[in-house]
């Protein structure tokens, strides 16, 4: 199982540049395997989704209502316990580990069943539906579904941007049981934050987890070798190919990793707008149209003070909503010194990360994001001579990595 990763030179005894295909498989010979109903699964999965949308900013809000307060307990203690079994299944299986894989063996009698690729981010989620011999047939769109948000709320995205594309083909709603997921998403080069993921998921007829950057490449290079830098919400390089070691760099997280992604720049946008509020820094064009977003996004008058709309925002605050600042750096480049700064540095951490995964500067570099490929139209020089386009998208690299891994299985 998992020809991506193997290529990549996965394995249970490698290190950082695989985590991006390795977790575990969710064998059925497991000594410890975990047993779930999919009605009772399909319930639980509903119950936590209602937790998680009732506000999208935390995943488990505390009620003082009584109600609402027992049903985030129950949620809590439900995702604790069948997270627990699903690595104590992990842990005493003989399972492989490449890549994250969960199958519902209950669903394999029926003989309908479609493939979704999805590539889920910090600002938005997108699915494709195919069927099996690998004809797109719809799309669907949602909202951030990176892991770092949560779990519940990933599922909860994932989900909508799944039913929004079989309601486009024409399927109406569709059983999980029916659907293979192959899934591209940030935060699951994280072992952990993937099992936990999968562990309170609907039972899909499989589910296959990768990180954003292992689909991105996928899809780019088709099999072949390359350098793939993603810079949108957050950012991370990877080179990988049959003639290349596989390296990794960056994708650390936010608030202390991502630079040159929309997070790092709304963050430093932010520290400017403050500087400019107590003199430490001009209140140029940069920081007036930060304090005007903040103003509208926490719905006080653009005449208010700015330095309380700042505190209110910062409360509430994610990755995302720090990502959304990134446009107004690029908006005010030529008028405001410290956005064109910016924008200037960017450029050089996404050069440090090209540089960290090819040292030799032998491959060609795609860049992904929406964020990338906007710094490199403003600073091209943020790659030397060796940008190329990409063969295809982060879904179809999901689905090449789903029939991959089938192609493995079916192997003597």
């Amino acid at each position: 199982l998992g020809a991506a990763a193997s290529a990549a030179g996965g394995g249970a005894g490698n290190s950082s540049p695989n985590n991006d295909s390795v977790a575990f498989i969710c064998s059925p010979r497991s000594a410890l395997a975990l047993r779930v109903p999919a009605a009772r699964a399909e319930k639980n999965s509903q119950a936590f989704r209602t937790c998680a949308t009732a506000d999208p900013g935390r995943e488990f809000p505390i009620s003082k209502h009584p109600l609402q307060a027992a049903l985030y307990w129950y949620c809590s203690l439900r995702i604790s316990l069948e997270s627990f079994l699903v690595r104590c299944r992990s842990w005493c299986s003989d399972c492989m580990l490449d890549p994250l894989y969960l199958t519902n063996t209950a669903a394999n009698a029926n003989p309908s069943s479609w493939v979704v690729a999805v590539d889920g981010g910090g600002t938005a989620t997108r699915a494709r539906l195919y069927s099996t011999a690998g004809e797109p047939l719809a799309e669907g769109r949602a909202g951030p579904s990176g892991l770092s948000l949560g779990v519940g709320r990933a599922w909860a995205q994932i989900q909508a941007a799944v039913a929004e594309a079989c309601l486009a083909a024409g399927l109406g709603e569709v059983a999980p049981a029916a659907l293979h997921l192959s899934l591209g998403l940030a935060g699951a080069s994280s072992k952990d934050m993937a099992r936990d993921f999968v562990a309170v998921g609907p039972r899909y007829r499989e589910v296959h987890v990768h990180s954003d950057v292992m689909a991105a490449h996928c899809g780019a290079f088709g099999g072949g070798t390359g350098v793939i830098v993603i810079a949108g919400t957050g950012s991370v390089a990877l080179c990988l190919g049959p003639d290349a070691a596989p390296r990794r760099a960056g994708g650390w997280g936010f608030p202390e990793g991502d630079e040159g992604s929309g997070g790092w720049f709304g963050l430093r946008a932010v520290r400017h707008a403050e500087q400019a509020l107590d003199g430490r820094a001009r209140a140029g064009a940069l920081a007036r149209r930060v304090w005007t977003h903040v103003a509208d996004s926490v719905q006080m008058p653009r005449s208010s003070d700015s330095s309380e709309a700042l505190r209110r925002w910062r409360r509430h605050a994610d990755q995302t909503a720090y990502a959304a600042l990134a446009p107004i750096v690029f908006e005010v480049d030529v008028e405001d010194g410290a956005a064109a700064a910016l924008l200037d540095r960017a450029a050089r951490e996404l050069r440090d990360l090209v540089v960290a995964v090819d040292p030799d500067l032998r491959w060609p570099v795609v860049v992904v994001g929406s964020v990338g490929r906007r710094l490199v139209e403003v600073r091209p020089g943020a790659v030397s001579g060796r940008l190329a386009l990409p063969l295809d998208d982060a879904l179809s690299g999901a689905f090449r990595l789903w029939r991959d891994a089938r192609s493995s299985q079916r192997a003597p």
